[in-house]
């Protein structure tokens, strides 16, 4: 969080995405499941080179998943998916929770900006994970799942596997 305060650039170098997506979903799924949902991964099957920080993406989908499972008390199905679409690696983050209202949407990523004040959150995991993407050339977007719930898409250059 201070680093990205500061907004100074993290270390990068050309790494595979999924392991760090196994291991960010790994350190996460029981906290999913002790709120009485589920978590179910899918990877590409074939390699995402990025330039990348592993710290700062297993942050971005922790923060995406616990959001995600903190979103319906009633336990929420969290779906973390990667592929290969055009020159892009694609992260997407998939819930079954109560969805972000239209007038919200466009201010989640905003600092200090929280629905859950009263459950002591502090507003800054969607603005980090905004940080995060953008320090990597990314792109974030946010759109309702049809049905119900949230889907967060993140779309990063791939680079040459060296």
């Amino acid at each position: 969080v201070l680093q990205f305060a500061r907004q100074e650039p993290t270390a990068k170098w050309v790494d595979d995405l999924n392991p760090t997506i196994r291991r960010a979903t790994g350190l996460v799924r029981q906290y999913v499941h002790d709120r009485g949902g589920a978590l179910e991964l899918t990877l590409s099957d074939e390699r995402l080179p990025l330039l990348m920080s592993p710290i700062g993406l297993e942050q971005v989908v922790i923060n995406l998943v616990r959001n995600a499972a903190e979103s319906d008390e009633g336990g929420v199905n969290v779906v973390v998916r990667t592929e290969s679409d055009g020159g892009q690696a694609v992260l997407s983050v998939a819930d079954d929770g109560r969805g972000i209202p239209a007038d919200q949407r466009g201010r989640v990523l905003d600092p200090f900006y929280t629905t859950r004040l009263h459950e002591g959150g502090t507003g800054l995991g969607l603005s980090v994970v905004h940080g995060v993407v953008t320090d990597h050339g990314g792109v974030l977007s946010v759109d309702r799942v049809v049905g119900g719930g949230t889907r967060f898409e993140i779309r990063l250059p791939l680079q040459d596997d060296e």
